[in-house]
């Protein structure tokens, strides 16, 4: 199932990365501008940025490969880089924001460990493509959250 609109070439796919990148820069940015103040406006906000972030992760492998079109890839990709995250309320033991965001360490997905597992397990189940777009959903939604707590003491448990 291709994205019929965004595809040509190769450049083209590119072009697509790039303008995810800037959509995600645009996300991380919105924060040091001092808005949102709420936690929901936070929490949204991280999420549709794990999405950009995640998106653009997997148009850039798709690029790499030479690929003329984007498939529905990124679109999952985005989704699941933001699912990621419901492991904090499942670690809160509760569905309140304020309890899933006030976790003392990093949830049990966010570990490479786990990471690695959803890899595996999709690229079992859905091939090739599935365990890109799990690597690329797992991967930056890592990477991103790692970069963003530099601040915060680490925790052991995010490379167990």
């Amino acid at each position: 199932m291709a994205l019929r609109v965004l595809a040509q070439s190769p450049k083209r796919t590119v072009s697509v990365g790039v303008g995810l990148a800037l959509a995600a820069s645009v996300l991380e940015a919105i924060p040091s501008l001092g808005a949102p103040q709420s936690r929901l406006g936070r929490a949204i906000l991280d999420s549709s940025a794990h999405a950009a972030v995640g998106a653009c992760t997997y148009a850039a492998s798709l690029a790499l490969e030479g690929a003329t079109m984007l498939d529905s890839g990124v679109v999952a990709a985005a989704v699941l880089s933001s699912a990621l995250d419901v492991d904090h309320f499942l670690a809160a033991r509760s569905a309140s924001l304020a309890d899933a965001v006030s976790l003392r360490q990093r949830p049990f997905a966010h570990t490479v460990t786990v990471g690695m597992l959803l890899v595996a397990a999709a690229g079992g189940v859905a091939g090739r493509r599935g365990g890109a777009v799990a690597w690329a959903a797992a991967a930056s939604h890592q990477l991103r959250d790692a970069l963003g707590s530099a601040r915060k003491p680490p925790s052991s448990r995010a490379f167990l």
